[in-house]
């Protein structure tokens, strides 16, 4: 009997060693299998330990560094546990993850993100933005790689929006926006209103595809040109952006 003790303190103490020690890309291999199914998702260089550590990451020209701290328990048993934070130049983002197996939960995660750091992608579609964005995201739940449920908000304090089209480029100081994160059947949805008008309708859907359906009313206090006309309700659709990014 006491030798079958001391073969466990020394397997669970080995395994505790293993475990402090093990380096920090063994964190990122074991997620490799989800990583890999975000297109344009770089992984740069990882230092420091498992349970802690950071890596460099990309996603198409939004860098970042990731850093991790993983709770010990939980990932034992084949879960995780863990407090996440991404940082760059204009952004500052935390957030709780916790999964087991297929299934897992975002939990209290904020971000600020400054303009400067979406102008350099945002450029590319004719936007210049000012100003700083604050998420806030209460839960998004996923399974098997699908978003189940996902609650938060987003607040824009208004500012100067430069909007370059082939016919000229426009100025405009917009007012403060606000959106509105839910599920609309299997879509993830952000709706956002200004002067309590809808504006904009972002919606991601489960194949990975954006629309983003700007409103009557936001190309009226944009002052841009738009195809057709408007009925009684200003909300309608006036155009309709779509893209691909997962």
């Amino acid at each position: 009997m006491n030798r079958l003790i001391w073969v466990v303190i020394g397997l669970v103490t080995s395994l505790g060693f293993i475990f402090i020690m093990a380096p920090a890309n063994l964190a990122v291999s074991m997620a490799q299998d989800s990583l890999g199914r975000i297109p344009d998702l770089e992984i740069g260089r990882v230092e420091g330990r498992i349970w802690s550590g950071n890596a460099q990451i990309q996603y198409r020209r939004f860098p970042a560094q990731l850093n991790w701290n993983l709770a010990a328990l939980p990932l034992l048993i084949g879960s995780v546990s863990a407090d996440i934070e991404l940082h760059g130049d204009g952004l500052d983002a935390g957030f709780h993850l916790a999964t087991h197996g297929a299934a897992g939960e975002v939990t209290n995660a904020t971000a600020l993100i400054d303009a400067r750091y979406i102008n350099p992608v945002s450029l590319d579609y004719g936007l210049n933005l000012s100003g700083q964005f604050s998420l806030t995201v209460d839960e998004i739940a996923f399974d098997n790689n699908r978003i189940t449920s996902a609650t938060g908000e987003l607040n824009w304090p208004g500012g100067l929006v430069h909007i370059e089209t082939p016919q000229q480029l426009y100025s405009v100081d917009l007012p403060a926006l606000s959106g509105n994160l839910y599920m609309n059947e299997d879509n993830v949805r952000l709706r956002t209103t200004g002067q309590q008008t809808r504006l904009i309708d972002i919606t991601l859907k489960p194949d990975g595809w954006v629309e983003a359906a700007v409103s009557f009313a936001f190309m009226d206090m944009a002052g841009l040109p738009v195809p057709g006309k408007a009925g009684a309700n200003r909300e309608e659709t006036a155009v309709l952006l779509e893209e691909k990014i997962l």
